[in-house]
């Protein structure tokens, strides 16, 4: 248990699945040598991070939750509120990574906490869009009212988002990081693109394969390699359809779940790395942190504000509109040219940037100014 000379301080997520919010959240506890809470099912954790958990020696406390709604872990037992706030009333500060709609809200209630805000949330479901922004213009910005300090992954986010633009004030950029010593650039640049993430309809992985299409039929050796777990299994037959539809089953690979560690493999010897988002559910993208610190380029939509930063300041690669296939694949045929040129680039800016020990300092830097606000 981390004690600082102010008191004790525990991390809070969700965790309806294995992403980047839960990625991020566990490294920074183990950074920081602080105790977790995870929300969620247990079962859901892979084996090399539940490895890396136990390697880095910090109390995990699970919440097992009952069901998954909208991708949400919910908690239906009202005692359990009161149980879980009063276990939390020990610490002297909260590191809460949200949104977590409802369940978060609740148990946050009286505490005093750091909320670190990940992604606007939108919804494909017209209804289930409506009940979100009813969420987040009533529970969600009374919780993000009481917070000590906002944090998010950059400051484009604070400018674009809708939610943040009315908090910050309160708000603080707390970059994402990477362990650079273990990330060695190959400089390899095989004739493959490479997608890494959850495969849902919010990645546009649908317009990838259409871009993918187009460029293929002018670098007809190029492979696109989909790495990640189809949690929409709709939508995954969909993009196997895709496939099937253009001929392009023995040019597009469909890997499934990886471990960090061969997924890594793979995208070290990409020619570029792809984000094509369509929603700010992805407020950065920690793969492309991971693919510039592989010294491979980067191609992203310029919706998602963390990418948008990364590749304006790193000059790392190209950013394209959301759902324009044809951009996207004027993009893939300019990267590939100069892959070393660009990839070289976000390999020194994530250096600079986003090395663990700039994050650990930053983060440090907010908790202790957290404690001191009354």
């Amino acid at each position: 248990m981390k004690k600082t000379n102010y008191g004790h301080i525990l991390a809070l997520a969700p965790f309806p699945y294995y992403g980047g919010l839960q990625e991020y959240a566990i490294e920074l506890a183990c950074r920081l040598r602080m105790p977790i809470m995870l929300v969620g099912n247990p079962n859901s954790m892979p084996n090399d991070v539940a490895y890396r958990i136990e390697k880095c020696n910090v109390e995990t406390i699970w919440i097992r939750t009952e069901k998954v709604l909208f991708r949400v872990p919910m908690l239906f037992k009202l005692s359990l509120y009161e149980q879980i706030r009063k276990f939390l009333k020990q610490y002297s500060l909260v590191h809460f990574h949200g949104p977590y709609p409802l369940v978060g809200d609740i148990i946050l209630r009286k505490l005093k906490y750091i909320f670190t805000y990940h992604f606007d949330i939108a919804l494909r479901n017209a209804v289930a869009n409506l009940v979100a922004k009813l969420y987040t213009s009533t529970l969600l910005y009374k919780t993000l009212r009481h917070a000590k300090v906002i944090t998010s992954s950059s400051k484009y986010f604070v400018q674009d988002s809708p939610v943040l633009r009315k908090f910050r004030y309160k708000s603080k950029v707390l970059p994402l990081g990477i362990d650079i010593e273990k990330y060695i650039p190959r400089f390899k640049y095989a004739e493959k693109i490479v997608f890494m993430g959850r495969l849902i309809p919010e990645k546009g992985i649908h317009v990838l394969i259409e871009a993918f299409r187009i460029f293929s039929q002018r670098n007809p050796e190029y492979k696109l390699i989909i790495i990640g777990k189809p949690v929409d299994i709709g939508y995954w037959k969909h993009l196997m359809s895709l496939v099937k539809k253009y001929n392009l089953n023995d040019k597009v690979v469909f890997t499934g779940y990886l471990s960090k560690d061969k997924a890594l493999q793979i995208l070290s010897e990409s020619s570029a790395c792809v984000l094509p988002s369509l929603s700010r559910l992805d407020s950065f993208g920690i793969v492309l942190l991971e693919a510039s610190a592989l010294a491979i380029p980067v191609i992203a939509t310029n919706i998602i504000p963390g990418a948008r930063e990364l590749v304006e300041n790193a000059h790392n690669g190209l950013l394209v509109r959301p759902n324009d296939a044809k951009d996207l694949a004027r993009a893939l045929e300019e990267i590939v040219k100069n892959s070393q040129v660009y990839g070289l680039r976000g390999r020194h800016y994530v250096v600079q940037h986003h090395s663990w020990e700039v994050v650990v300092a930053k983060a440090e830097q907010i908790v202790r100014e957290a404690l001191e606000i009354s």
